[in-house]
């Protein structure tokens, strides 16, 4: 590991230390199988677009998460997002549980990697109706 892997590895365990989010992440895969993992992310917002169409403005602001790339596996095999993924905020309260699905707007990812050396994930979310 050189030098700014490890200063990102610090900046990771200051962010879930500092400004930690609670979340279950719900890999769901191709035959419906749900797999609830708890992960501590941070959370962060982005836009990516404001279109106008007929004066009609569309804007994309909803909420990222920001998660360790090592943090989101099964077991020990590592996996990446995908669309048919969501994550629940966690809160003392279940009742007050939010839920987020992973998306983007267009032809958008709906994760990237936050970081070059690819050790954080940035999830795009959209809150998902009650």
């Amino acid at each position: 590991m050189n030098r700014m892997q490890v200063g990102l590895k610090r900046l990771i365990y200051l962010a879930k230390k500092n400004t930690p989010i609670d979340i279950i992440y719900h890999k769901v895969d191709a035959d419906g199988t749900d797999t609830a993992i708890p992960i501590t992310a941070w959370t962060g917002t982005v836009l990516f677009k404001i279109l106008d169409q007929n004066q009609q403005r569309m804007e994309w602001s909803d909420r990222d998460y920001m998660i360790a790339v090592e943090d989101l596996k099964v077991g020990e095999i590592l996996f990446t997002p995908a669309a048919t993924h969501w994550i629940e905020e966690v809160f003392p309260n279940p009742e007050n549980n939010q839920h987020y699905e992973l998306a983007a707007p267009q032809n958008e990812k709906v994760w990237r990697y936050a970081d070059q050396h690819h050790l954080i994930y940035r999830l795009h979310t959209k809150k998902m109706k009650p």
